[in-house]
């Protein structure tokens, strides 16, 4: 009885949470569903981690609006420049450091690897497999 009773409420906040970020927000991504099932399920990640690499990716895809003006999302076409730009625009105009530029990256990556791992993509279309991380150092003390 508990276990049917967690159940059903992880289905609710799934479900909240994908409407929270509204229609035009959601319809943004495609296979968002799919790609939110991927990460808490078959990933392990918790709901608060898929929310966060949503936003990541609502946030790359503001960026390609603001930047190409590509309006219609369609990961097939974003090529390896792109997220360089983004890398770029993160560290120069918002002044992220490397460890919150490799996360939001990794955002992007993990779309990617769900794409890939559901045979929406071949291994050589993505883009990311290009994009190295910032190197950050941790200081003995």
């Amino acid at each position: 009885m508990k276990r049917h009773f967690r159940r059903t409420i992880i289905r609710h906040y799934i479900r909240e949470t994908l409407t929270a970020y509204g229609p035009e927000k959601a319809n943004k991504i495609p296979y968002v569903d799919k790609y939110w099932q991927y990460i808490t399920v078959e990933r392990g990640c918790t709901a608060k981690y898929a929310h966060a690499c949503i936003n990541h990716l609502n946030k790359f895809i503001d960026f390609l609006e603001l930047t190409y003006n590509v309006f219609d999302f369609d990961p097939f076409n974003i090529e390896p420049y792109h997220i360089r730009r983004y890398m770029m625009y993160l560290k120069n105009d918002l002044g992220n450091k490397p460890k919150t530029r490799n996360h939001k990256v990794n955002a992007i990556r993990s779309y990617y690897a769900f794409l890939e791992s559901f045979e929406y993509i071949e291994k050589d279309d993505d883009p990311t497999s290009q994009i190295y991380q910032h190197v950050t150092f941790a200081i003995p003390a």
